[in-house]
């Protein structure tokens, strides 16, 4: 009862349903496979042995590991989190369920942020479980903890963008590929675009 007076019925129920279907165990594995794959690939290419490693070699095999989880960490975060919320809301107007929703006493933003919350949570954790293994590898030495902290709050900025993102175009889709279509669209053009416009801003003289 305190978590549903706090978080409101729909994010209680949006949680159940998301705790129990497979997906969500599935996208664990899922994400735990690939940065162990991703750690496998680094220590299978990597040209020294740890044998005969020093201090600085050590430091240099710890920030490869580090950029590795980092960079897939980012990379699945990019490709999950619009996946969480893109049905949230098309999927309940196809079945004719969001009119049901809309018909209680719920506030919209009850209805919204439940919804949201409950989508956005299983996301966060996949972020969170990495923080720890990401601050091991600076006991290597070579990772400033400053960096990795900078690094953890981009890739939960990014989840959060991502999947509000998506859950603002499934209020306008009608079907989750849709969706699912034009967020990562959009996605890309900010990942490639922002890069690409820094030196044209720069030649027209705007400030970094």
């Amino acid at each position: 009862m305190a978590m549903q007076d706090a978080l409101g019925p729909v994010f209680v129920y949006e949680w159940i349903r998301i705790a129990r279907g497979w997906r969500l165990y599935a996208a664990r594995s899922a994400f735990v496979a690939t940065i162990l794959g991703s750690l496998l690939v680094l220590w299978v290419s990597y040209p020294w042995s740890l044998e005969e490693m020093n201090l600085q070699q050590l430091a240099d095999f710890g920030l490869s590991v580090y950029s590795s989880v980092a960079n897939t960490e980012l990379m699945l975060i990019l490709l999950a989190a619009p996946a969480a919320t893109a049905g949230a809301v098309c999927l309940d107007k196809a079945r004719g369920t969001l009119v049901h929703v809309m018909a209680t006493e719920l506030t919209d933003s009850e209805i919204v942020l439940g919804k949201l919350a409950a989508a956005l949570a299983p996301v966060l954790g996949l972020v969170f479980c990495m923080l720890p293994v990401t601050m091991i590898t600076s006991l290597l030495g070579g990772v400033d903890p400053a960096t990795l902290l900078g690094a953890f709050g981009a890739t939960t900025g990014t989840a959060v963008l991502a999947c509000a993102l998506a859950f603002t175009l499934s209020v306008w889709g009608r079907k989750t590929h849709e969706v699912l279509s034009a967020t990562y669209l959009i996605l890309i053009l900010w990942v490639v675009g922002v890069p690409s416009a820094a030196p044209i801003a720069r030649e027209m003289g705007f400030p970094p």
